[in-house]
């Protein structure tokens, strides 16, 4: 299965598993409806090209994925 990142997302199941979720115009709304489902945990998605950072006040666990080809690291604060 080919997939493209810019127009698909990947939902991590419980047991690893992915499942593709297609991102057209009817995705944020649906998202946010919830009519994708629910997502166990926290998460957040952020648009290509912004600059991010994580940040955490207590031990916690993270999954991050990224495409590698034309990803840039900066220093933290």
């Amino acid at each position: 299965m080919s997939l493209n990142l810019h127009t698909t997302y990947l939902r991590v199941r419980p047991d690893a598993s992915v499942e593709p979720l297609p991102v057209d115009d009817t995705f944020w709304p649906r998202l946010i409806a919830g009519e994708l489902g629910t997502f166990p945990g926290d998460f957040v998605v952020v648009p290509r090209r912004v600059w991010h950072a994580a940040k955490v006040h207590r031990p916690s666990r993270l999954l991050f994925i990224t495409p590698g080809e034309g990803t840039s690291t900066r220093a933290g604060d």
